[in-house]
């Protein structure tokens, strides 16, 4: 019988994001295993993944010796691309390719993306950058192919089947920051929010620091339109009751695009600036970059023209342009194109 290993990374300090992913694609894979660190077996199993479905290694264990513990595994698929780990990443792509299974890797945006060997021998049969302006950012990988843009996003199937559910009426703020907001970032939207009169749900992410946990309790009762969530399992619900999005851009970018909610998100790093602006320029989210002169306090100010009812209502309406460009069918088709390799038994 054979296998697909999904090699992710996860636990403190990644999120949750290729976590959320291999998980999705795992659904679409048939005898899928997960392949992480103790940490990323934590989070995976606080996403439901049952345990006998991991296979945890040690930091540096050698390729050869966990594939020598999954035999059955004939391909792999890498999901570990984030900030500084190219190097790591394209030396464990380059072990399996040799060992002659069929190599996937989701790619990253430059500075992060995957560059490749010379040696074919060494190459994945397939790379895939789900990302909107992909093939204008990057070059293209070495791989025997290659799948770049938005149509390849890699979002749960869930999200397809709610985006034509009735948007909501009267405006509704979600704020979230993913797992991790290590700058507190969720507290600083919510002061601002919090006197406006719309209502607002701030996700507390499983990550987060005890002073922005208990920064957002104080908040919470401070101002009644602030609602604190604690241990959320499934984003969807809040995604669907909220008008419009504020936080950090995670996979929340894509997810919510998909649903038709415009984002308003703050990024804290001088990478990925040329990718963000994109979705700004075609009108899927509103990005400002704390790196730019200024941009941090653009954004305060943005957050506070929220708290006026009008400016509120002319943003809260569904975003056409981000329902446009993600469309929230990739799981599918980068599972069958994993899956497109001679040889592949579903017995």
């Amino acid at each position: 019988m054979s296998a697909v290993a999904l090699r992710v990374a996860a636990g403190p300090g990644v999120g949750l994001g290729h976590a959320i992913r291999c998980r999705t694609l795992a659904a679409h894979l048939p005898h899928a295993i997960f392949v992480t660190s103790g940490a990323g077996a934590q989070t995976l199993c606080g996403l439901g993944v049952h345990p006998g479905r991991i296979e945890t290694i040690v930091e540096g264990e050698p390729v050869a010796a966990w594939l020598r513990r999954v035999p059955s595994v004939d391909r792999v698929v890498f999901d570990t691309l984030s900030a500084g780990q190219a190097a790591a990443t394209e030396s464990e792509v380059a072990a399996v390719a040799r060992t002659g299974r069929s190599v996937t890797v989701i790619d990253s945006m430059p500075p992060d993306e995957f560059t490749g060997d010379e040696n074919t021998a060494r190459q994945p049969s397939l790379v895939v950058t789900p990302y909107f302006g992909a093939r204008d950012l990057r070059r293209p990988p070495r791989a025997r192919r290659w799948l770049a843009g938005p149509a390849w996003a890699v979002l749960p199937t869930e999200l397809r089947r709610a985006r034509h559910q009735p948007f909501p009426r009267e405006p509704r703020i979600l704020v979230t920051c993913g797992a991790v907001d290590p700058g507190g970032l969720s507290a600083r939207a919510a002061a601002i929010l919090g006197h406006g009169s719309a209502p607002v749900d701030v996700i507390v992410g499983p990550e987060f620091s005890d002073e922005t946990t208990s920064a957002l309790r104080a908040l919470g009762q401070a101002h009644p339109v602030l609602r604190l969530h604690e241990n959320v399992a499934d984003m969807l619900p809040h995604y669907l009751r909220s008008t419009i999005v504020v936080g950090r851009p995670g996979l929340v970018r894509y997810e919510i695009a998909a649903l038709g909610r415009t984002g308003i998100y703050l990024w804290e790093s001088e990478d990925y600036l040329s990718y963000f602006r994109n979705f700004t320029e075609g009108g899927i989210a509103e990005i400002y970059f704390s790196t730019a002169p200024g941009g941090s306090d653009r954004f305060d100010r943005r957050l506070l023209e929220l708290t006026d009812p009008g400016t509120l209502q002319e943003v809260a309406s569904r975003n056409a342009a981000a329902m446009a460009a993600i469309e929230g069918v990739g799981a599918e088709g980068v599972a069958a194109e994993i899956l497109r390799t001679e040889g592949w038994s579903k017995q």
